[in-house]
């Protein structure tokens, strides 16, 4: 996170200001590569260079995608619900985030999270005049903060390579927000710059969000890339061994072969027959003994570490196969859980954020002002649900918890105030239905 004296831009941003910002942030893009080659299947495995003629098999067990899938998974799997604490109508706020397919943009901003550590969006307003939301990849994108207490963003910079028509580089397209503009430089090799164009924008705020994962930005499998590493090395050895085994080499003592070959190398080689003269006659392969147990023992601890260390357990093991109940299944999942809990007090600060920029545009559409310290954000975990427990609990809780409350925990809920209503009109429906029946019954019988 690039920190600096808000002084530093009391008229405008100065120039060198920004080249600088931009040198900080690219000294940390060798890890945020790193994170997302991982990810990717890019391991330091497939580099290993090995002898000619011996095996060099690279084996990537990709525990990092897996890691953020399952943990990605868990955490966001299921929308995000906002509701009101107030009971304000906050419908032109959900109408707002429904059209700009904001669940969506949830999944792959927290794709991000879990890979980088950090994550960026932009709102903007678009060609139409419609509100918009872009996810910004962590690679190109940062925030500039103040120093002092409050993590205010005084800019942020978004900058990507400008490509000829036969995509050669040019130069880097540099987009710096402000609170109240958006500046756009052009350089050449990010020793100066050139101011192109000044647009203004209406969000009162600097319109990219920074979203972090944890309070130290990383990924969710960073910290168990040297065991990822490790397992990759060991299972790649494992199959080399396996192979050399195979090839292993017939040695014949006591005699020879009547078509020897003059390059012995060479026969050797070709044929894995080796023949040493001796008075006593003898055939056996020269192998290299494999201890499979040893091995396994050493995999299984790797394993074991790389899901303990990044709190992801690992759902192949037999523990969690078959029916158990939701208490159960919540001790299996404590670790993750708790890795949940940090990721949510951070995503929540991230969406509040987003909120307050979109009530400053509905605001100016003299629309509803939202206070958003008012509306309750609910992200509830994809796990197996046992209705027969949760119907439980809601019924136990029905006189003591809102209805709202309670339907938010429902996993197939997903806008609670909009299930409220519908509850309310096939009331009134069936309230209408019952008044005709009994009014008809009455008629029936002064008529009789």
């Amino acid at each position: 996170m690039i920190r600096i004296n808000k002084d530093f831009i009391k008229d405008k941003i100065p120039e060198d200001l920004i080249l600088k910002c931009i040198k900080s942030h690219k000294n940390d893009l060798s890890r945020l590569i790193e994170n997302k080659d991982y990810y990717l299947g890019k391991h330091k495995i497939l580099n290993t260079i090995k002898r000619k003629d011996e095996p060099n098999n690279k084996i990537v067990n990709n525990f990092a995608k897996y890691i953020t899938d399952i943990v990605s998974g868990y955490f966001i799997g299921n929308p995000i619900t906002i509701s009101s604490e107030d009971s304000k109508d906050i419908t032109g706020l959900l109408e707002t985030l429904e059209k700009i397919n904001a669940n969506t943009h949830n999944a792959d901003l927290e794709k991000d999270l879990s890979i980088y550590g950090v994550g960026y969006e932009l709102l903007y307003i678009n060609e139409e005049g419609k509100l918009n939301l872009a996810i910004l990849s962590p690679e190109n994108t940062f925030v500039v903060y103040s120093n002092e207490i409050g993590n205010k963003s005084l800019f942020a910079i978004n900058y990507y390579t400008d490509f000829d028509i036969n995509l050669k580089a040019q130069g880097y397209i540099i987009n710096v927000y402000t609170d109240s503009e958006i500046l756009t430089y052009y350089s050449k090799d990010l020793r100066d710059i050139k101011l192109q164009q000044v647009e203004q924008h209406f969000f009162e705020r600097v319109p990219i969000t920074q979203f972090l994962n944890n309070a130290e930005g990383k990924g969710d499998f960073e910290g168990v890339i040297s065991q990822i590493d490790a397992y990759n090395v060991l299972m790649s050895d494992r199959v080399n061994d396996k192979e050399k085994f195979v090839d292993s080499l017939l040695v014949v003592t006591g005699f020879t072969f009547e078509d020897v070959d003059e390059d012995a190398n060479k026969r050797i080689k070709q044929s894995r027959i080796m023949e040493i003269p001796a008075e006593n006659s003898d055939i056996k392969y020269i192998t290299k003994s494999l201890n499979e147990t040893e091995v396994q023992v050493l995999a299984n601890s790797i394993k074991d570490d790389i899901h303990k260390f990044s709190q992801t357990p690992d759902f192949t093991d037999e523990k969690f196969s078959g029916n158990v109940s939701g208490v159960a299944m919540a001790y299996k999942l404590l670790a993750l859980e708790s890795l949940a809990k940090v990721k949510e007090r951070f995503f929540i600060a991230g969406i509040k954020r987003r909120l307050k920029l979109i009530n400053t545009i509905l605001n100016k559409k003299s629309m509803n002002y939202y206070d958003v310290e008012n509306i309750k954000i609910t992200i509830v975990r994809t796990l197996p649900v046992n209705n027969l427990e949760l119907a439980q609990m809601i019924n136990l809780l029905a006189e003591n918890v809102s209805l709202e409350t309670l339907l938010a925990q429902l996993p197939f809920v997903e806008d609670p105030v909009k299930e409220l209503e519908k509850l309310k009109e096939e009331k009134q429906e069936d309230d209408e239905s019952m008044a005709k029946a009994f009014n008809k019954l009455n008629y029936s019988n002064l008529g009789g």
